[in-house]
């Protein structure tokens, strides 16, 4: 569409002016000043240039952007040029928690989330911490696949740092689900970097035998342990503080199943429609950014019954039929054939 876009202006004579005075500043020096960034995409930045062509450049090579209207991307972008590193990742970490939620389409550039976590990626490796970077990475192989590979970590440390053993833990994990995905590959190499190991194709078999709790961390298990008691004891607050805990303090690989428990204790207290939206948010992060998490189709169904408890009928039916399509297991799968057989009926 933007393609087409471009293509028009030309054939009318038309010269398609940005609307924003955006700017983009390159490794190599190279300096784009109002420009329109329209796109994050397959490791590029996509922007319309002052005549109104649409241009890219790798992500890899930009050094500081400028946004017309986020401000708040500006300020994180001043601290990683100043080279404030650390201010850097509280900055682009907030940003994150803001984006998340919003969905691909919402705000300019689109996929802002992975622009975010792109120079998240840059700023943890400049701090040295390479286990967040190789977090950030991780992400973006799951959404871009090979295209992700030249944003790659490249400040490794040593294999006796604590860093290097939780970005080895967090590929093992990452790898552990990947299948024949294309995010396998760029993930393979690094791990093989970090190792001196080539790392061989999980069979089917050993996949299906590996349980959530061996890909998790142990202190991750422990606390999912005492959420899941909390939880079940009614003590919701609690429940949910520690949720949010982890949230700050475990790798991103990890997030889908604290987003999962946050939805539950949100959903088990909700006594308002506000309060039952919020649940369906912290639902719907774990089935937009984790689709193939094991959580993903329960989360659909609950979000489709809290709309259906909060009067909002027109989304029930698709996010039943999501649901459908993430392979529940045969309880759910009845849940939800049930739920749309109702929906249907009335």
């Amino acid at each position: 569409m933007i393609r087409r876009l471009a293509s028009v202006g030309i054939v009318l004579g038309v010269a398609v002016a940005p609307a924003a005075a955006d700017e983009i500043r390159t490794t190599s020096q190279a300096r784009y000043a109002a420009v329109r960034i329209e796109d994050v995409a397959e490791g590029k930045l996509f922007f319309r240039d002052v005549q109104g062509r649409v241009v890219n450049r790798p992500l890899a090579d930009v050094a500081e952007l400028t946004i017309t209207g986020w401000e708040p991307f500006n300020r994180a972008e001043a601290a990683l040029a100043q080279k404030q590193y650390r201010q850097a990742m509280r900055d682009y970490q907030a940003l994150l928690d803001e984006t998340e939620p919003a969905g691909p389409g919402a705000g300019r550039p689109k996929h802002r989330r992975e622009l975010v976590l792109a120079r998240l990626l840059v700023a943890c490796d400049a701090e040295g911490r390479f286990d967040r970077a190789v977090d950030c990475f991780i992400m973006l192989c799951n959404s871009w696949g090979e295209a992700a590979a030249p944003l790659v970590p490249r400040n490794v440390p040593s294999d006796q740092s604590s860093f290097h053993v939780i970005a080895v833990n967090n590929l093992n994990a990452a790898l552990a689900t990947s299948g024949e995905r294309a995010s396998a590959a760029p993930l393979r190499r690094l791990h093989a970097t970090l190792t001196g190991q080539p790392t061989t194709q999980p069979t089917a078999e050993t996949r299906q035998s590996e349980t959530d709790a061996e890909r998790l961390s142990q202190r991750l298990t422990e606390r999912l342990d005492r959420i899941t008691k909390w939880f079940e004891a009614g003590r919701l607050d609690e429940a949910e503080a520690s949720v949010r805990t982890g949230l700050r303090g475990e790798a991103i690989e990890h997030h889908a199943v604290l987003y999962y428990w946050l939805g539950r204790c949100q959903e088990a207290g909700a006594k308002t429609n506000e309060a039952m939206l919020n649940a369906a948010l912290a639902y719907m992060r774990v089935a937009i950014h984790y689709p193939d998490n094991r959580h993903a189709a329960e989360c659909l169904y609950r979000t489709a019954m809290l709309h259906k408890q909060a009067g909002l009928p027109a989304r029930i039916a698709p996010l039943l039929r999501e649901a459908l399509r993430r392979n529940p297991d045969a309880a759910l799968r009845a849940q939800c054939e049930a739920a749309l057989g109702s929906v249907a009926a009335q």
